[in-house]
């Protein structure tokens, strides 16, 4: 699978200092989007659950730093289809539901309880591990491979810890994952 770069800001360094671009690695992860919610929310969640991606927005991170924006191939969209009907009995967690409750940075609103203190969930396609030389060359030719059906591997990520997997699937034309595993109450991931 090959995602496109958009928008690339990190390889304009200009007068950087010249290091060995072999010596020095990132982390860098690939976002297919988020959603924000509330910590109270969290609480419910469980494996076989859907989280519905409410942004989007994909894009690539180093070290929670954003470096560009990424366009993902549309098969990518399709890659599981959920016929939601009514009277299906389901535990789909929509976090959108939840917006009313999140508190964005310029809202003054106060936060009464740590229930309500609000998390970033971000869904990772994938990560790889590069040098500088590495970034370069990513920065020319603004497109990475990643593994064959990385979307069955969904990582997700509360506030950058890693709490659970899951596969990306389409709800009534809405991006979400289901959960595969999810962080249990001793702070596994089962």
């Amino acid at each position: 699978m090959n995602l496109w770069l958009d928008k690339v800001t990190v390889c304009q360094y200009g007068n950087a200092p010249v290091l060995d671009k072999k010596s020095l690695y990132w982390s860098i992860h690939f976002v297919i989007g988020f959603s924000k919610t509330c910590y109270r929310s969290l609480v419910d969640i469980e494996v076989g659950d859907v989280l519905l991606i409410s942004n989007n927005l994909a894009y690539a991170v180093i070290y929670n730093t954003k470096i560009c924006d990424l366009i993902y191939p549309e098969e990518l969209k399709m890659a599981d289809h959920f016929e939601y009907e009514e009277d299906f009995e389901t535990d789909d967690f929509d976090i959108k539901k939840n917006e009313s409750e999140i508190y964005d940075e310029n809202d003054e609103q106060m936060i009464n309880s740590f229930e309500e203190l609000p998390v970033k969930i971000e869904f990772v396609l994938g990560k790889k591990i590069i040098n500088l030389y590495e970034i370069d060359d990513l920065c020319a030719k603004r497109i990475i491979s990643l593994l064959p059906e990385s979307e069955k591997n969904i990582e997700i990520r509360v506030n950058g810890a890693l709490t659970g997997y899951g596969e990306l699937v389409e709800v009534d034309d809405k991006l979400g994952v289901e959960i595969h595993s999810w962080l249990s109450g001793n702070n596994n991931v089962k």
